[in-house]
């Protein structure tokens, strides 16, 4: 074998080697050295205009969620969401749609907590609309709850509590605390 192809079988069987150790070992992370308030803090992942869209075992969509801006948070598995609106779709009944200035998706994803004019609207037009300050939404569950104050309106009036439970998935609206209220027949 001449000269001129022993280097170029050692320079292969070198580059082999070290390109094998390089794509073989372990990659060395160096600690961030973030205290623990500083980790909550590091996000690992950002979506702007957002859209998801949760479908039932027919193909039929269950629920959507749409937001200006999503940013998760992965040592507390949260979810913030900037201007979300939640569609829950129901089997027999118009879908109800939900607005907020902001929001958070819970650890697991299997709660939507939503903040600041919260505003749910049975989309039909003699639904529902309801306006609070926070919700608690269950979306596998079609239900929603808050201790906050809330205004019911209705195409019949207008009642004020203290709380709600909100059984979507039934049609029923569960008023809890100092209910007032005002109804006009028609």
């Amino acid at each position: 074998m001449n000269r001129r192809k022993l280097k170029l079988l050692l320079s292969l069987v070198a580059s082999i080697l070290i390109l094998g150790y390089w794509g073989f070992r372990e990659p060395e992370y160096q600690s961030s050295g973030l205290s623990s308030d500083q980790a909550d803090k590091e996000i690992d992942g950002f979506i702007i205009g957002a859209v998801s869209v949760e479908y039932d075992k027919q193909g039929n969509p269950k629920q959507e969620l749409v937001s200006k801006k999503m940013t998760h948070y992965p040592r507390s598995d949260r979810t913030l969401l900037e201007t979300p609106v939640v569609l829950v779709h129901r089997d027999t009944k118009p879908p109800v749609q939900i607005k907020a200035k902001e929001g958070e998706i819970g650890p697991g994803g299997t709660e939507i907590f939503l903040r600041q004019e919260v505003f749910m609207v049975e989309q039909t037009a003699d639904g529902f609309s309801l306006e609070t300050s926070y919700l608690r939404l269950v979306p596998d569950n079609d239900y929603a709850e808050t201790n906050a104050a809330v205004t019911l309106r209705h195409r019949s009036g207008e009642m004020r509590s203290k709380g709600l439970k909100a059984f979507l998935a039934e049609d029923r609206i569960q008023l809890l605390n100092n209910v007032r209220g005002t109804h006009e027949s028609r």
